[in-house]
């Protein structure tokens, strides 16, 4: 069975780069015998894997049996509002790679633990009919399903699905972190032994320049004065860079590490004690190894509000950099019971994970032997 993986892998972005290979793990667990070939709107090669370039001409040489979108807040068509600054001077659509082919004949079709998207202006909605040329929808949130419903609080479209996040198995690929750990300690002279640091990610579309300087000083008081280390990680390089040097804050207590492989960013994830910034897949990679992470995002997007919503934790989203500390205090003393119902959660919504792929894969069989 060919199998193309769609994604936008090729923004250079921590979950966005990981879907693909996780995606493939995992299918791959319960098709032995399937063969992938990763799709994204410009072809590069990532992690030593190639990506083709997204086109239906490259996706009819592929031959694809299914074609598959895993993963990613990607259901929408704001290709200008929210690719422009990604996508310099793309020849194609970037959402493409999310809707030009959903129509394949002879083919299954599948979104699956995605997010829609909705910017509160034109283009927004996503019509029945595109929908209804997929053969199983799941996005993984309430919120992203009401989009798809076109707001309508009264709808229940029985196609659209709601699955876990594909974030809640990311630590299956870092089951080596910490031998991870005492290579990058080794290589940066940095005691990050898990459980004894948290994690800090910084870009721009999460901070202002005029928020960036009382943050950092912030966090170094935090660290020297609670006796934790800080490493302070940029998941997102697809970005401007950031308008201060980082560098400058470090010390005994604080590391900035950049340009990082995606093994070395989920174990820092992982063995980290927590985890605070914007970035959804670095606060769910902590979240599913059993330890807390904190969002603050200046617009509370879909993804945000569903993520916190569901685990019951909306005290660990905001708005607002002034709630920071307090969103730090909590974390630092995250309770044995939080911690408790936590791993439970995390377990739950693995398993229910494993349902819904085992469920995509039967059906993705049976179509293709019929």
């Amino acid at each position: 069975m060919n199998i193309a993986l769609m994604s936008v892998a090729d923004i250079q972005n921590y979950g966005d780069l990981l879907f693909p290979f996780i995606a493939r793990r995992e299918i791959s667990r319960r098709i032995p015998n399937a063969v992938f070939r990763f799709f994204t709107p410009t072809g590069t090669v990532l992690e030593n894997e190639r990506f083709y370039e997204y086109s239906r001409h490259n996706l009819a040489e592929f031959r694809p049996d299914a074609i598959l979108a895993i993963g990613g807040e990607i259901i929408h068509k704001y290709d200008k509002e929210v690719w422009q600054d990604m996508y310099h001077g793309a020849v194609a659509t970037p959402s493409n790679v999310v809707f030009d082919w959903i129509n394949t004949e002879n083919c299954f079709t599948s979104w699956f633990s995605v997010g829609a998207l909705d910017l509160g202006s034109h283009p927004s909605e996503i019509t029945d009919e595109e929908l209804n040329q997929l053969d199983f929808i799941g996005v993984r949130g309430i919120l992203s399903k009401k989009i798809l419903e076109h707001k309508q609080m009264l709808v229940h479209n029985t196609k659209i699905n709601i699955v876990p996040d594909i974030g809640w198995i990311f630590p299956r690929c870092f089951q080596d972190y910490k031998s991870v750990l005492k290579q990058l300690s080794r290589e940066n002279d940095f005691d990050i032994r898990p459980g004894k640091y948290f994690v800090f990610n910084i870009n721009w579309t999460s901070i202002n320049k005029d928020e960036i300087l009382p943050v950092m000083h912030f966090m170094r008081s935090f660290a020297k004065e609670r006796g934790i280390k800080m490493v302070v990680i940029n998941a997102i390089e697809s970005y401007v860079d950031l308008p201060v040097d980082i560098q400058e804050f470090c010390d005994d207590n604080i590391l900035f590490l950049r340009h990082l492989s995606l093994k070395q960013t989920g174990a820092l994830l992982v063995g980290a004690r927590f985890f605070i910034d914007s970035s959804l897949h670095c606060a769910i990679t902590t979240l599913a190894s059993g330890n807390p992470a904190g969002v603050i995002h200046a617009t509370p997007l879909t993804k945000m509000q569903d993520l916190f919503g569901h685990m019951m934790m909306t005290d660990l989203l905001s708005t607002d950099w002034n709630d920071l500390e307090s969103i730090m205090m909590h974390l630092f003393n995250f309770s044995n019971a939080e911690r408790s119902v936590l791993k439970q959660y995390v377990l739950f919504m693995q398993r229910k994970f494993d349902v819904a792929m085992d469920n995509l894969t039967c059906q993705m069989l049976q179509q293709v032997n019929s």
